[in-house]
């Protein structure tokens, strides 16, 4: 079993296909990879003009045109999947989705609702293309200097309402933040290769507003596996394997638990240190004004 999860049909939220000629399609996703599977999806097939009684898909070779694998999708509004894999030979394979069946789509127009291609063999649900997503933060960033006044003045409302003028001067500078945060999400998808995970929390503080970026981080040190638990604003983590628990500050190890034991380079008590147990009584060491005591109690 294989999820990928990424969509990679680009403008796949509505699309809407009006037939020219017997053969109109939408060249949904092109350069397939050779050998690859994929999940196509959509959530919703419509005939709004003509009288086909399905719409077709093809895995098509773009370089010759020749078809390697077709299917028929139902005008429904009922999600629909099908399945395919890539030839190995050479070639720009490509998805393609048709206005009514392939060689007869004349006078049909056909909307394809949140069409979704993924790799691997399970569908998962519909999401934006990466691209959708970042041409919609462009379009917010390229519009501010044409806000109009409402828009501008309930911006300006909610710097206010978090406590945040001192931060934030303009309604640009609030949004810019939003984009970076976002930008900072994004790059989960991305992180692959060192099964790295990052969190943002967001919270509004009474100077700003304070991020906080924690992580989660499986290694392996000559042969031991590890799992790092830190945040990008400390130089102190946690380090755990399969016999210790260790905490770590600039690369230095600080102290460990293992075997039921911890092991400190240096302890420091504010004011008790005790040894003992309800059965056996215990040893207080204590601090005073004059120096240190020794009280054992039961």
């Amino acid at each position: 079993m294989q999820i990928g999860g990424v969509n990679l049909i680009a403008g796949s939220a509505s699309h809407t296909l009006v037939a020219t000629d017997a053969d109109t399609y939408w060249v949904a996703a092109d350069e397939l990879m050779r050998g690859g599977s994929y999940t196509f999806s959509v959530d919703e097939v419509r005939l709004t003009a003509g009288t086909a009684t399905g719409a077709s898909w093809a895995l098509v070779n773009q370089n010759d045109g020749a078809v390697n694998q077709s299917g028929t999708l139902a005008f429904s509004e009922n999600r629909q999947t099908a399945q395919f894999t890539v030839p190995a030979a050479d070639g720009n394979w490509s998805l393609y989705l048709y206005a009514g069946i392939r060689g007869a789509t004349s006078g049909n127009t056909v909307v394809y609702v949140r069409s979704m291609l993924e790799e691997g063999d399970i569908a998962t649900s519909w999401r934006a293309a990466p691209e959708d997503t970042a041409n919609q933060i462009e379009q917010l960033m390229g519009s501010i200097s044409g806000l109009d006044s409402t828009l501008e003045s309930r911006v300006r409302a909610l710097i206010y309402s978090m406590e945040l003028s001192g931060q934030f001067a303009s309604a640009e500078d609030f949004l810019n933040a939003l984009k970076d945060i976002e930008l900072i999400r994004s790059e989960l998808a991305q992180t692959d290769s060192n099964l790295t995970l990052t969190f943002s929390r967001l919270a509004a503080a009474e100077n700003g507003i304070a991020q906080m970026f924690s992580y989660f981080e499986f290694g392996d040190d000559n042969g031991t596996p590890y799992l790092d638990m830190g945040s990008s604003a400390s130089s102190v983590k946690m380090r755990l394997t399969n016999t210790r628990l260790t905490f770590v500050q600039a690369g230095t190890e600080l102290a460990y638990f293992s075997d039921n034991k911890l092991y400190v380079t240096r302890l420091e008590a504010r004011e008790q240190i005790s040894i003992g147990t309800v059965e056996n009584g215990y040893l207080d060491m204590v601090t005073t004004p004059t120096g240190v005591g020794f009280k054992w109690r039961t």
